[in-house]
């Protein structure tokens, strides 16, 4: 039998290692391709050119009105009541007066201006999309006996 001679030897590891390189290459070049093409989509996403097809939840909040003021803010620290969102999320506020005596008035600055006076034992749904971010006052617009503790609620639209 014959030896294989040593130049043929080398000639098949020279064409291993090529192989291997182009293997590399190969596999570098698919890589950046996908990190780029994710990168774009990324991209376009975040600027806003795609938009999600994910559907926020809607935020419930009720909001009891006696004469301990708005879920008895009387006697809690101010801002209170805090209610947090998200941007892009259906709100349902449902407020109700559970006074006995007096009428006491709901708004949310910026989300519901016109406000709502509601008397003993009424109640009224607010809802709105919670469109714009930041920190919005929620008070009473009409003077009653607890009027100080009803001034200092607070909606917080978050991004």
């Amino acid at each position: 039998m014959k030896e294989p001679s040593k130049a043929n030897h080398s000639l098949s590891k020279e064409e291993d290692g090529n192989r291997d390189r182009e293997r590399v290459r190969t596999i570098l070049l698919l890589v950046t391709i996908v990190v780029a093409a994710g990168g774009t989509v990324f991209g376009a996403y975040y600027l806003g050119f795609l938009k999600t097809t994910q559907t926020l939840s809607s935020a419930h909040f009720t909001i009891t009105m006696t004469n301990q003021g708005f879920n008895g803010s009387k006697t809690q620290p101010s801002p209170w009541p805090i209610m947090n969102v998200v941007k892009g999320q259906s709100v349902t506020i449902h407020v109700e007066n559970n006074d006995t005596v007096e009428p006491h008035g709901f708004v949310i600055s910026h989300y519901f201006n016109a406000g709502v006076k509601l008397g003993p034992g009424e109640a009224h749904d607010v809802v709105f999309v919670a469109n714009q971010t930041g920190s919005f006052v929620v008070y009473c617009n009409i003077f009653c006996s607890v009027h100080q503790s009803m001034l200092n609620g607070q909606l917080n639209v978050n991004p």
